[in-house]
């Protein structure tokens, strides 16, 4: 009996190791899991896919990312901006705008898809600009994909192909894809800009862009 006894604390205490180095092992597969899901986030924002919208060159070490809702009065002030910015520094910086139509702005997600419906006949940049020079026309519109159909007749779109593209599922989950890829990288607002893989906060000023800019251009030289 006492040799019984023994035999099964010695089993129970095997048993109990057994299940703590299982424990240990599947604590250590999470937190590899975890470190790998967050190099990739910070990959993925820093790579250009195919779906991305780039201005710039594509050999550039330094790039701006907005994370931008056509509807945005905040997107809409900061584009003046932007383009200042575009254009003090060329081909040395690449730009990238994703979507992030907020939900409390009805009418950006259609914006949105007009903007891409445009960007399908390679007039992305043309309507994207249009949508924010005249935002003030269309953003508390009943209607406003007839709006952004007469954008589409001053960019010279095949128009009955624009209004197909408005309704395409395809471009709605890129949309979609792209708003999900900004939750990843805590956006919860716009516009939010990224230089390279890190989050900025946003500069009031042309002078403020190229502080960081600038400072992020010479870090990258250094480094070769």
């Amino acid at each position: 009996m006492k040799k019984e006894q023994t035999y099964r604390q010695w089993l129970w205490i095997f048993v109990v190791i057994i299940l703590i180095g299982a424990v240990a092992a599947m604590v250590r597969l999470v937190q590899t899991s975890d470190n790998q899901s967050a190099h990739n986030t910070s990959s993925v924002l820093a790579s250009i896919t195919p779906e991305d919208w780039v201005r710039g060159s594509a050999s550039s070490t330094v790039t701006l990312t907005e994370y931008g809702d056509f509807q945005c009065p905040a997107c809409g002030a900061y584009e003046p901006l932007v383009q200042s910015v575009e254009a003090a520094y060329g081909t040395r910086v690449r730009f990238i705008f994703r979507h992030f139509p907020l939900q409390q702005h009805p009418n950006a997600r259609p914006a949105a898809m007009a903007s891409e419906a445009a960007g399908a006949q390679g007039k992305f940049w043309e309507m994207h600009d249009l949508l924010y020079a005249k935002q003030h026309d269309w953003e508390n519109s009943d209607n406003p994909e007839a709006i952004f159909i007469t954008y589409a007749e001053t960019l010279k779109l095949n128009i009955n192909t624009f209004k197909d593209s408005l309704n395409s599922k395809v471009l709605a989950r890129k949309i979609s894809d792209s708003y999900d890829y900004g939750v990843l990288f805590n956006v919860d607002g716009t516009p939010a800009f990224f230089l390279n893989d890190t989050r900025i906060e946003n500069p009031a000023n042309l002078d403020g862009f190229k502080t960081l800019i600038d400072a992020a251009l010479n870090a990258s030289s250094t480094s070769k």
